[in-house]
């Protein structure tokens, strides 16, 4: 036999902390679980904002709604986040996102920077890329390499060279790394 949906936990503490009673909730749940299609918590909350008819609902919602499009996290959480090695880029596409998403899911957010941590400590700290025009390796990296003998320092040029050409039209979010595994690949025996 199988299992009928059911929206998770969290789902539900959402919906009622935007207003909607026990009953609505699951009411609304069982109306949802018979529709065909796939099942989401994403968007059951949105089915059940959608069909409910609650005064608190709405200004639940409208409270949870006040993040503004615009919202900035506060210079403490940017600075954690800089400190944790994320990018300003990767900070300010994230934050992007995570507005876009609180506002979409209709998430009581009590409080936006913790929530906005928490969202960026779950991706990636730097956004892939292309190789920047005038990009040269770090002198840590070539060090690194010329110490363990994978790069002599005569043909560093040719190698740099050689990179840049074999990776015009990739993408990646550290292109140091990428550099020092591309000279390891090529020193590596056959």
């Amino acid at each position: 036999m199988a299992t009928t949906w059911q929206p998770s936990r969290n789902a539900r503490l959402t919906l009622k902390q935007l207003g909607l009673s026990v009953s609505q909730i699951d009411t609304a749940a069982d109306t949802y679980g018979g529709q065909s299609g796939e099942k989401s918590d994403i968007a059951f909350m949105r089915y059940a904002r959608e069909h409910a008819d609650s005064p608190d609902l709405a200004r639940g919602t409208a409270k949870a709604l006040e993040i503004p499009l615009n919202w900035q996290p506060s210079p403490a959480v940017e600075a954690k986040l800089v400190a944790a090695g994320y990018q300003h880029d990767a900070i300010a596409h994230y934050r992007e996102l995570f507005v876009i998403s609180a506002r979409e899911q209709g998430r009581a957010l009590r409080d936006p920077g913790k929530a906005f941590l928490a969202y960026c400590q779950c991706r990636a700290p730097a956004l892939q890329g292309p190789l920047p025009a005038n990009w040269l390796p770090s002198t840590s990296v070539l060090e690194k390499l010329v110490q363990a003998g994978q790069l002599e320092q005569t043909h560093i040029p040719e190698h740099i060279a050689g990179f840049v050409r074999s990776h015009s039209q990739t993408l990646s979010n550290n292109w140091d790394r990428s550099f020092q595994l591309w000279v390891q690949r090529r020193r590596a025996p056959a």
